[in-house]
């Protein structure tokens, strides 16, 4: 498969999965998307302390105040591409008008295809940007900035309704 045709679906895929994630001036809107449970869960893990979330081995600063979303929150799900299948994690955060979500999204195996680095596409604002030292794509949809970049195989998406946010939380 052409390189530069899987970096398209892999950002296609990146932006059908954040459709479910629109902020409103009150809450968090988010609806649930088909993830199939994980008997076997890649990393399975999630817990906050003192402002700081695990998700999946990977760790985020949480800005004070801001709330978890429990109800969005889902840990090492399937989710069926076109191409490949992969393991997702995601949560929300909310305080006042402002949202926070961050997604994992991980090959189930290295034999069943990997993530390719995060580009701009054609039609979208997206640019290659570095942020709290992780190079990846910035573009802005639906009143949010969503962030994503590759690290250790996996795709790391953050998007906030205040792209500053997302430098605070990236550690």
């Amino acid at each position: 498969m052409n390189l530069k045709k899987f970096s398209l679906i892999t950002l296609l895929l990146l932006v059908l999965l954040t459709a479910a994630a629109v902020y409103s001036t009150d809450a968090i809107d988010m609806q649930k998307q088909d993830f199939k449970t994980v008997e076997n869960g890649a990393n399975g893990e999630l817990s906050i302390d003192n402002g700081v979330l695990t998700l999946d081995n990977y760790t985020f600063k949480i800005p004070e105040g801001f709330v978890e979303v429990e109800n969005y929150t889902i840990i090492d799900s399937i989710v069926e591409g076109n191409e490949m299948d992969m393991i997702a994690s995601r949560c929300a955060f909310m305080k006042d008008n402002q949202g926070i979500e961050i997604k994992i999204m991980c090959p189930p195996t290295t034999d069943n295809g990997s993530f390719t680095e995060p580009s701009p596409q054609a039609g979208t604002d997206g640019v290659y940007k570095t942020i709290a030292g992780k190079k990846g794509v910035l573009l802005h949809e639906n009143s949010s900035a969503v962030f994503a970049y590759l690290d250790n195989g996996n795709l790391i998406q953050i998007r906030s309704t205040d792209e500053n946010l997302i430098n605070q939380i990236i550690q």
